[in-house]
C-alpha cells in the first residue's frame, strides 16, 4: 500500500479516500520444466542390474537433476533481481570488491559486514549466508577458530562460527556463485545474504514421473518422462516481461526485473561480489 500513513483531518467534512492494495504487482514467473524422455529397452542390463534397477536409477537421476535445476534458478533469480535493484541507486544491495587483476578482494569479516550494512538499520535481519566452497575457504582462514561443519541433504552446513556475526552458513557449489569473465581475468564469485522468508518457491506442478511400455520396434521399450512447474521469487521484486516460461537467459536479465517495494529494506537480500584465492 503506497502512501499509507498521512495527516488526519481532524475538521474535514469529506469522505477520506481509499488506497490501493498492490499486491499482484509483487508477481513470480512459472517456469515450466521436463526432464527427459528416456528410453530404455526391456533387455537392458547395467553391470548386471535387473529393468528394475535400471528404473530405480533413473527415477533417482530425474529426481535429483530436476532439485539442481530448482536450486539454481533460485539462486540465478535471486542475483539477477539484486542486479535490478537500483533505489535509493545503484547497487542498492551489492558491494563489490573484485578485481579483474591484481591484489584479490576476498570473502572477509570486513568485506561481509559491509554487505550485511547495504540494509541500512536492517542489517541483523540478514541470517544467512550462501557462498561457494572456495570462498568459504577464505572466511575459514580470515577467521579459523572454532566451527562445526555438518552435511545436511548434500549440502554443507557450517554453523558455530560467531566470528561470522552469528550467521548460518549455507556451502554449496553453485553455478551462479562463481563465474569465468574471461579474457584471463580472475574468477568472479557471489556470496549471498538471506533473511527469513527472502525467497519464495511455489510449486504449480511437483514432480511428476510418467512412463509407458512401447512396441514400435522388436525390441519392446519403456519411455519415462517428468514434468514439474515452478515460480522462484525474491520477496519485494518482480517480473515485467511479458515472456511466459522463460529459458534461462531471459529469467538472468536484469531488465526483466523491478522493484515491488515501498522500501528497499523489504527485500531481505544481498550480494557481496569478489574474488578467491583458488582462482
Amino acid at each position: 500500500v503506497s502512501a499509507l500513513v498521512s495527516r488526519r483531518d481532524l475538521e474535514s467534512e469529506t469522505a477520506p479516500s481509499d488506497l490501493d492494495i498492490t499486491g499482484a504487482s509483487d508477481k513470480a514467473v512459472i517456469l515450466r520444466r521436463k526432464a527427459g524422455p528416456v528410453k530404455f529397452t526391456e533387455d537392458l542390463f547395467i553391470r548386471g542390474l535387473r529393468r528394475e534397477s535400471v528404473e530405480q536409477e533413473i527415477g533417482r537421476q530425474i529426481g535429483q537433476m530436476a532439485s539442481k535445476e530448482v536450486r539454481e534458478r533460485l539462486a540465478q533469480v535471486a542475483v539477477t533481481a539484486l542486479d535490478s535493484l537500483d533505489t535509493p541507486g545503484a547497487n542498492a544491495h551489492i558491494h563489490n570488491v573484485y578485481v579483474a587483476s591484481g591484489t584479490k578482494g576476498k570473502l572477509t569479516l570486513s568485506s561481509l559486514y559491509d554487505t550485511r550494512m547495504k540494509l541500512g538499520d536492517a542489517y541483523n535481519r540478514l541470517t544467512t549466508v550462501v557462498c561457494h566452497s572456495e570462498a568459504f575457504s577464505d572466511l575459514v582462514l580470515d577467521t579459523i577458530g572454532n566451527y562445526k561443519v555438518e552435511n545436511v541433504g548434500g549440502f554443507t552446513v557450517v554453523t558455530g562460527l560467531p566470528q561470522a556475526f552469528g550467521m548460518r552458513i549455507v556451502v554449496v557449489d553453485d553455478s551462479n556463485l562463481k563465474s569465468d569473465p574471461g579474457g584471463g581475468d580472475f574468477m568472479k564469485y557471489r556470496t549471498l545474504l538471506f533473511g527469513p522468508g527472502a525467497l519464495g518457491l511455489i510449486y504449480h506442478q511437483r514432480l511428476r514421473i510418467e512412463a509407458e511400455r512401447r512396441l514400435d520396434f522388436e525390441a519392446p521399450y519403456w519411455r519415462v518422462l517428468a514434468n514439474f512447474d515452478f515460480a522462484p521469487h525474491v520477496f519485494g521484486m518482480k517480473w515485467t516481461s511479458a515472456t511466459a516460461n522463460p529459458d534461462n537467459t531471459a529469467l538472468g536479465t536484469a531488465a526483466n526485473w523491478d522493484e515491488a517495494y515501498n522500501d528497499h529494506r523489504e527485500v531481505l537480500c544481498a550480494e557481496l561480489i569478489h574474488n578467491a584465492t583458488a582462482a
